[in-house]
């Protein structure tokens, strides 16, 4: 039995034209990530090193997501960031779990609440958690350029600039495979980090409800209390 000519236009046309519209439809992968070149880089570098420079405090919320390969699925919490310049730093979770961590000049403690009190961890063991903090510091200053630390790479992602950060030192690489920063579109801070490890394993922070140059007590940066000082109600979460 032979088929209508009319028929079978009728049927094939529009399946080719859904192809053509699910074809043209699907993202350009090219177009979503475009690669930076050096000179780019080179041109974005010198101008984070100019406004991030005018940051002397900055306190911001972040929710974090971890994926470690034991677990299924990942791990979200929420925290705050506080900096203020030039070298204090402190870093807090408050869900799911609380925990504290503060870098003040060359001194660093952290802490972890544990049934209903806080208790004081040993960071001698944990001298990445020191690193990535004063890592943490030096971004915040503007400084993504140390040649001697690591190679640097960008991207575009929807207009707005990502810079990788590679270790270049063979210890450091048994620990952190790379930084992935999230420029804000001013060019003034930070959306995400992202810390990829050897294994695949990787954190992601990503900013919101900045609040720049205000001001910090100073107390948020003790190094020496048996707990954490209180953080500013702003950045603490309603119970």
């Amino acid at each position: 039995m032979t088929m209508n000519r009319c028929t079978f236009l009728r049927g094939v046309i529009p399946s080719l034209l859904l192809l053509f519209v699910l074809l043209f439809s699907i993202p350009d992968a090219a177009q979503a990530e475009a690669p930076m070149s050096q000179a780019e880089v080179a041109k974005l570098l010198e101008r984070i090193e100019v406004t991030f420079l005018d940051t002397t405090s900055l306190g911001t919320s972040f929710e974090q997501e971890k994926q470690i390969s034991f677990f299924d699925g990942t791990i979200k919490s929420t925290g705050a960031l506080l900096f203020q310049h030039p070298d204090k730093v402190r870093m807090d979770s408050f869900t799911p779990f609380r925990t504290s961590a503060v870098v003040n000049g060359d001194t660093a403690i952290q802490y972890e609440f544990v049934n209903g009190r806080w208790t004081k961890l040993d960071t001698a063991t944990n001298r990445m958690l020191h690193a990535v903090m004063k890592n943490i510091i030096s971004w915040l200053q503007g400084r993504f350029n140390d040649a001697s630390l690591y190679g640097v790479t960008g991207v575009m992602k929807s207009d707005q600039p990502y810079l990788t950060l590679t270790p270049k030192s063979p210890e450091y690489q048994k620990h952190i495979h790379h930084f992935e920063l999230g420029i804000n579109k001013a060019v003034n801070g930070l959306d995400s980090i992202l810390i990829m490890l050897p294994d695949g394993d990787y954190t992601r922070y990503t900013f919101y409800n900045d609040r720049i140059n205000g001001t910090l007590p100073s107390e948020i940066f003790n190094t020496q209390g048996k707990e954490p000082s209180v953080l500013p109600s702003w950045l603490t979460p309603a119970p």
